[in-house]
């Protein structure tokens, strides 16, 4: 009894003795934050501000969130990235030496490194010091430029930094590594094939997170590198396969803990381990709106701990024990807002919810359904015209949740037609939401087009920009009269638009029309003689292509993006609303709108569950442009839940860029760009608090009045054969790439297009 005493007394003086934070699951909010070093229980990160005040913050294990360690010399603003180093004026590149690039531990102590100079310092409490002691950096640039900036770490001596590159016959990141002695500073680089990340392993080597091709399938795979040699030894554990098409992998914070002879890597949601290299089993739930390889880091903590660092937050998990997944749900969108995951959180906090992030398109989700798919308890997918096949055929659970439903039922009626199944019930709730609109700007297009009405056709558009081309393109380059379109843009929203506009599914489709013949004539001309004038592409320089003065443009053609209830920034810019061209006079128009829906896999049996977490779009916290755009009577203004935070932010905007501007003015090395940034800034900084309803408003009276004037007209066409988001559309696209290539001629491009359209409609019947 006695020995069976002082062992639990033994093992609970362990438990006391280890750090708090590691008996149990925590998470650390480094917010802004980067560059997560570990170093006797301590975390300490990188935060850089928008100003660009840069300092170094720090948090144990056990702290709720972390505090200021010490400040560290700003990093200038406005580089001028489009010239070489050597170009920077001296007094740039001495605000740039003294800048941490990235922090790593060495000898025990935190340090710090310079990329442009190969200087290190040491770093304390009283900020960044820096010594004589430095690495041949001269890896470190290509062509005169800086080619590393991501953060490096410390491993035997050693200084290693990641070598992004791109593969492109993968669509994937990949690394090599600058390994620095920092006892010679000697440089040297590593080559590895198709690295993804590379963390601290065994003495001598370092742990790869890598991409290869196995039985026909390219997957991931975890291998030990050996730095002296370079040699590359796979692993044997079976990990996922790799993501294709450029998505993005959410796989990363790969680590080993050598005491335990334990892996882990982590998706968003979960967090794996394999001991002595057998199966990788789940071990922990995590809480992330994403995971990307290279760019999330993992930590071997005391007490079988592990943290994940990814998006300035760090979560901690123990491992090792077993998971209960019994009450969970299980959901593919390509993309989920953080703040919608938080809000999914709070609405089910008893429930494991696992989010995959993979691209899936409703033809792909119809047929994992078609196949049994239980796994899968949700999935959000743009509406289109396969979503609407889903929902008709009962492939998507039809709602009975009578909130949901009274939700549905306050929206706008193209909206609630687009959701019903064939026996009218809605098969989805409505999670996103977008228009694209045009708009012309009254002052450039009276500038160059005089008293001339505004067009109601393409083919008035097309012949006003072959006249203003004609005239204009030579003599004023920098004048466009559309806004950053190229020809392959514009045709397609031309042959998009004029099927829209004829498309009724009940026979095929003509694109022999004298009408869009002459508009396709017209279209082609007109870029014709804007190439002949020397107008490539509308090119911008820096972030002032925001400012319409500096971008005269006149027409702003299926314009997208940004919050659609703002008022404009127009500094005497007046924007006109285009509404939709048309191919013959006084057709009707329509707007076009997007759209994603949350539906709910037939097969799963927590459809209750499912509709519950749905609820969580009834409000307009969880998406408010969305929540007020599908609603009509929706006319409230939506605060600014930041509203005096805004104000004081955009004062400190407008004494630190008037500063700035002055200080640049009197040096007489600013360049043209930078003055143009900070005058840009301040007139948005005094707009904003002349009119504080731009800040104390998300939604603000003058753009919602907009909206509601076209929001009527708003359609999804999501009943398309031809823009089916799928092999129809496909086939569509690569006609007008040849056409454009000049393999085809206009007729022919016509009649192909026919032939297409008398296809698909053959094979719908």
């Amino acid at each position: 009894m006695k020995k069976r005493y002082v062992l639990f007394a033994f093992c609970l003086a362990l438990l006391l003795a280890m750090p708090a934070a590691l008996a149990e699951d925590r998470a650390v909010p480094f917010e802004g934050s980067y560059n997560l070093v570990y170093l006797d229980d301590t975390f300490y990160a990188l935060k850089t501000d928008r100003d660009g005040t840069m300092q170094v913050i720090a948090a144990r294990a056990q702290d709720s969130e972390p505090v200021q360690y010490c400040n560290l010399p700003p990093s200038p603003q406005n580089v001028p990235w489009e010239s070489t180093y050597e170009d920077y004026p001296d007094e740039l590149k001495q605000q740039l030496h003294q800048v941490v690039s990235s922090l790593f531990a060495w000898e025990g102590k935190l340090h710090a490194i310079n990329y442009y100079t190969g200087y290190i310092g040491t770093v304390d409490e009283g900020g960044v010091h820096w010594t004589d002691k430095k690495i041949d950096n001269k890896l470190y640039f290509e062509h005169s430029n800086l080619r590393v900036y991501g953060a490096g770490f410390g491993y035997e001596g050693q200084f290693i930094v990641k070598l992004t590159d791109y593969n492109h016959a993968v669509e994937m990141e990949t690394i090599t590594l600058l390994i620095s002695d920092l006892a010679t500073g000697q440089t040297r680089h590593l080559p590895l094939e198709n690295a993804a990340d590379a963390v601290p392993y065994l003495p001598g080597k370092l742990l790869l997170q890598r991409f290869v091709s196995q039985s026909g399938k390219m997957v991931w795979q975890l291998a030990e590198v050996d730095l002296a040699s370079g040699e590359v030894t796979p692993l044997p554990m079976v990990m996922p396969e790799v993501v294709p098409d450029g998505a993005v992998n959410p796989y990363g914070a790969i680590g080993y803990d050598q005491t335990l002879d334990r892996y882990y890597y982590a998706t968003p949601n979960k967090l794996f381990m394999s001991n002595q290299k057998g199966e990788f089993t789940l071990t922990a739930l995590l809480t992330f709106d994403m995971m990307i390889p290279g760019h999330a880091q993992g930590f071997v903590l005391p007490g079988s701990a592990y943290g994940v660092f990814f998006g300035g937050k760090l979560a901690i998990r123990q491992t090792g024990r077993a998971v209960d997944l019994s009450n969970s749900l299980s959901i593919k969108a390509q993309y989920v807002g953080r703040g919608t995951m938080e809000l999914f959180r709070q609405k089910l906090p008893d429930t494991a919810l696992f989010l995959d992030g993979t691209y899936i398109r409703a033809a792909d989700a119809g047929q994992l359904i078609r196949n049994g798919d239980t796994e899968t308890d949700l999935f959000i997918l743009p509406l289109d015209a396969a979503l609407r096949a889903m929902i008709e055929k009962g492939y998507a659970a039809p709602l009975d949740n009578a909130q949901l439903i009274a939700g549905i039922d306050t929206m706008y009626p193209a909206a609630r037609e687009a959701l019903k199944n064939s026996e009218g019930h809605y098969g989805g709730y409505p999670v996103s939401f977008g228009v694209r609109t045009s708009y012309i700007q009254r002052e450039h297009w009276q500038k160059f087009m005089g008293e001339e009405p505004y067009p109601t056709t393409y083919l008035q558009l097309f012949d006003a920009m072959l006249r203003f081309n004609q005239k204009v393109a030579s003599e004023s380059p920098e004048a466009y009269f559309l806004f950053d379109k190229q020809e392959e843009q514009i045709l397609r929203q031309v042959i998009h638009a004029y099927i829209r506009q004829y498309e009724t599914g009940e026979a095929a489709l003509d694109f022999n029309t004298p009408v869009l013949k002459d508009t396709l004539d017209k279209l082609k001309q007109a870029f014709e003689v804007q190439r002949a004038a020397g107008q490539g592409p509308q090119e911008f320089v820096g972030e002032t292509s925001g400012d319409s003065r500096n971008a005269p443009s006149l027409v702003h053609f299926g314009m997208g993006g940004g919050n659609l209830f703002n008022k404009a920034n127009i500094f005497g810019i007046t924007e006109d609303h285009l509404p939709p061209l048309t191919f013959k006079e006084d057709e009707p128009s329509f707007e076009v709108g997007q759209m994603s829906v949350m539906v709910i896999n037939p097969n799963t049996k927590k459809q209750a569950l499912a509709q519950q977490l749905m609820e969580v779009f009834l409000s307009p916290e969880a998406g408010y442009q969305t929540w007020y755009a599908l609603r009509p009577d929706a006319n409230e203004l939506y605060p600014n839940p930041n509203y005096e935070e805004a104000v004081k932010r955009t004062k400190e905007d407008l004494a630190t860029y008037t500063e700035a501007l002055k200080k640049a003015e009197e040096s007489g090395t600013a360049t043209t760009e930078e003055l143009r940034v900070y005058q840009f800034r301040i007139d948005l900084a005094n707009q904003d608090l002349k009119d504080q309803d731009r800040l104390r408003y998300l939604v603000q009276k003058e753009g919602l009045e907009n909206f509601r004037a076209y929001a009527p007209r708003i359609r999804y066409f999501e009943r398309s054969q031809l823009l089916d988001n799928g092999p129809a559309q496909e086939q569509i696209d690569t006609l007008m790439e040849r056409y454009l290539a000049g393999e085809t001629q206009l007729d022919g491009f016509l009649q192909a297009l026919t032939e297409t359209a008398r296809l698909v409609h053959q094979e719908s019947k």
